[in-house]
């Protein structure tokens, strides 16, 4: 048996006041006390002070975990930490611990709210926010909010048309391996799972190539970003056979 309620029993004690207005708070205690097995009846004080809090403690994510709903500093800024984070889920917008905590004291100073007032968001304080709201750190997957999903079904039916009458060894496949040293952050503190979006090519890239039955590997070529190498001997590109107008080139 149960101590006391938890705000997921709150909030349905609050619902059930809804249902039957007419029940006192004596009523309601008695209900209370077997609905959610307590140990003792809860007191009308008790149910009093439930009902008046029960709109704003149903809102939590976390209620069913926890007993009581702490008050936060400033609300408002509270209130608009979770609109801006919810907005950069929508947009796809990667947000990490140090963002939110800059993000905070840039709506603290618009509200121009004392110090007494303002969040800082450590780490713990971060937590307890992202557990009340249901957020969690999570690692945005691929770059699919940057393609079109008909567009990658058609691309896979045009290989499938154009290979179909190759033998295996004779198709081959060019792929880079890269350090990107100019990423922006792959993971993100959402609520639900988002698509990542297209990340910074600046990159150092080794391109690797093999055919399909994995019969012949070609060695490994350094792709550069000089527009004159050194290794071709003060000779451009064009002088030597090759010629192109895009600046990334694809095998």
């Amino acid at each position: 048996m149960k101590l006391r309620m938890t705000l997921a029993d709150k909030s349905d004690l609050f619902a059930e006041h809804k249902r039957n207005p007419q029940a006192t708070n004596n009523d309601l205690a008695k209900w209370a006390a077997q609905k959610f097995g307590l140990a003792t009846t809860p007191t009308k004080s008790a149910i009093g002070k439930t009902l008046r809090r029960g709109a704003c403690e149903s809102q939590r994510v976390d209620k069913k975990s926890r007993y009581i709903n702490r008050a936060v500093k400033s609300t408002q800024l509270e209130a608009e930490m979770l609109q801006w984070v919810l907005r950069c889920e929508e947009l796809g917008v990667c947000l990490t611990g140090e963002l939110i905590r800059e993000h905070a004291k840039t709506i603290a100073t618009r509200l121009n709210l004392p110090d007494t007032l303002r969040t800082t968001y450590s780490k713990g304080r971060l937590y307890k926010f992202q557990r009340k709201h249901g957020l969690t750190s999570k690692i945005q997957h691929g770059e699919a909010a940057s393609t079109p999903r008909e567009a990658v079904r058609q691309g896979r039916k045009e290989v499938i048309r154009t290979t179909s009458g190759y033998n295996p060894a004779n198709i081959y496949n060019m792929d880079e391996t890269s350090f990107f040293y100019c990423l922006s952050p792959h993971r993100s503190i959402t609520r639900q799972r988002v698509p990542g979006t297209k990340k910074s090519k600046k990159c150092i890239s080794i391109a690797l190539t093999t055919n399909t039955d994995g019969s012949d590997v070609v060695d490994p070529m350094f792709i550069g970003t000089a527009v004159q190498p050194c290794c071709l001997n003060q000779r451009t590109g064009h002088e030597l056979g090759f010629s192109t107008n895009r600046v990334r080139r694809r095998g």
